[in-house]
């Protein structure tokens, strides 16, 4: 699926979403070690490489620390905890530099890792857990590009209401949710945001029935943040007749005529920079913030869909969000008690 690379530093690179369990098959030769030097393994959990999204970023980050410095990387798919459980073990006995884990859905066990093996760096990539030793997090503001999300799909449905479809039990999708309604709710305040969930990422088939009955119930745009199961709404939008909104990554290469823009966030340099950091003997153990300010979140329109009228008002908010002038909830308490001052 992705060529493995090998060169003269050794990194562990733990790639992990949301569902989990480990399998060490499907990546092929990117599984094999076959020098002695550093080595960086990715391990995914519960969706594989080609997600399009996370996996997919994290991965591409460990490609650039790799073209950057001689660091050997591989990769390792999950599909449950215990299986992510025995690729926390195997980065650590096989004395990995660093060890990425791509999703913060199982943080205690990464914390169980860090504390047995303290000669090996681990990083949860969406994390909020650290140990000034060797545990770090990176935590991204996905509200803040929700937000400027909803600005977007605020200004360009014809409907008064507006679809958003995640993953049950996310706190990720729980920032973009409520960003997203703040969003909307601050260009147009009369118009409602509803919200449907499923409770596997790999679930494309629930995914799909979910955005039709949200297209059925009167939404001509839809942001989706429900993992790899995303695709399938993406994919179907054009016959269904609906705008997708994507998330973590630019999306419109999935379906460039129904992507309306993407809330992104910039994991790859955030993870390349990690991985070289931990060559370095600079690891960061503690919980780093990526926001709009600092360039860690965004909205992106690779494709061009935007109106010059709503990309003017997304300019607008994103630099009252930067300047502080507004807070984006983040939390449900915080989103009842939003209140924005007209612009």
């Amino acid at each position: 699926m992705h060529k493995r690379k090998s060169n003269r530093k050794k990194i562990a690179l733990i790639a992990l979403c949301a569902a989990l369990t480990v399998v060490l098959c499907g990546c092929g030769d990117q599984n094999k070690v076959t020098k002695q030097d550093p080595l960086a393994d990715m391990i995914t959990v519960a969706s594989t490489m080609g997600d399009e999204g996370l996996n997919d970023d994290g991965w591409a980050g460990c490609e650039k620390a790799s073209d950057k410095k001689d660091v050997d990387i591989r990769c390792l798919e999950s599909s449950d905890k215990a299986a992510l459980q025995d690729n926390l073990v195997t980065a650590g006995n096989d004395g990995a530099s660093i060890a990425v884990v791509m999703g913060g859905s199982q943080q205690k066990a990464v914390e169980k890792a860090a504390a047995q093996f303290p000669d090996t760096n681990f990083l949860v990539v969406e994390g909020s857990i650290s140990n000034d030793k060797n545990l770090g997090s990176i935590c991204f503001h996905e509200e803040q590009s929700g937000f400027l999300a909803g600005v977007a799909a605020a200004m360009t449905t014809k409907k008064d209401k507006i679809g958003f479809l995640g993953l049950r039990s996310s706190d990720v999708t729980t920032k973009y949710r409520c960003g997203f309604t703040a969003g909307v709710q601050a260009v147009s305040p009369d118009k409602e945001v509803e919200a449907a969930y499923i409770q596997q990422q790999t679930d494309e088939d629930g995914a799909a029935a979910k955005a039709s009955a949200l297209k059925a119930a009167g939404c001509d745009i839809i942001m989706q943040a429900a993992g790899s199961a995303g695709k399938a709404v993406i994919k179907q939008a054009d016959k269904e007749g609906y705008q997708v909104i994507g998330t973590d990554t630019d999306q419109s290469g999935l379906n460039s005529a129904s992507v309306l823009c993407s809330a992104v966030k910039d994991v790859p340099d955030a993870v390349s920079e990690s991985i070289l950091d931990s060559v370095k003997g600079k690891f960061d153990a503690s919980v780093q913030s990526m926001d709009l300010a600092h360039d860690g979140v965004a909205l992106s329109d690779k494709a061009g869909n935007l109106s010059a009228k709503a990309a003017e008002a997304v300019e607008k908010w994103k630099s009252s969000i930067e300047h502080k002038d507004i807070t984006v909830p983040a939390t449900a308490a915080e989103l009842a008690d939003f209140r924005v001052s007209e612009q």
